[in-house]
């Protein structure tokens, strides 16, 4: 006994439609881990230069990021002639002050060095502008909304709450 040609074609149908939700679905998860994986770099090259500002969403896992050739390329701390590798440095919050590193060193990121990094070309001397984004690293505007949401919801209630037991007014 054979299954009836209706029941086949229907079959395959729903079976295209799961896949192609499978796919939508698939295409959401990837866009939402790539958003998360963010990261902005500073990079001064320059005496007397505003620095190469790069924001990086691939190459690397979060919170792991990798200072490799190609990203230093980017950030216009290497060129395609360079024939030695300049000594690079990389400004480390916690001790406030800057540090030599490798191409390949990986940079774990915390939550005091609010998702960027700033890094230079060790031989400059007068960074443009470092004392403004280490104060936006710093004192990051934007609220931890996960941190804050328990308190947003104790305010609204005591809010409501006194709203609602307010007299109307005359």
């Amino acid at each position: 006994m054979q299954m009836p040609v209706l029941f086949m074609q229907q079959n395959a149908i729903e079976e295209a439609m799961q896949e192609e939700e499978r796919q939508r679905d698939c295409e959401c998860i990837q866009a939402a881990q790539q958003a998360k994986n963010n990261i902005i770099v500073y990079a001064w090259t320059q005496d007397g230069m505003e620095p190469t500002i790069y924001e990086f969403q691939e190459g690397f896992l979060f919170p792991n990021f990798f200072f490799s050739h190609d990203m230093l390329r980017k950030l216009c701390i290497l060129s395609d002639d360079t024939a030695q590798m300049p000594p690079i440095q990389r400004y480390n919050c916690v001790l406030d002050t800057w540090m030599h590193f490798d191409v390949g060193h990986m940079v774990t990121l915390h939550d005091h060095d609010g998702g960027a990094l700033l890094v230079k070309n060790a031989c400059v001397k007068d960074c443009v502008d470092l004392g403004h984004h280490l104060q936006k690293l710093t004192h990051l505007s934007s609220p931890n909304i996960a941190k804050a949401l328990p308190a947003e919801h104790k305010y609204m209630r005591a809010a409501s709450h006194a709203k609602s037991s307010c007299p109307p007014s005359p």
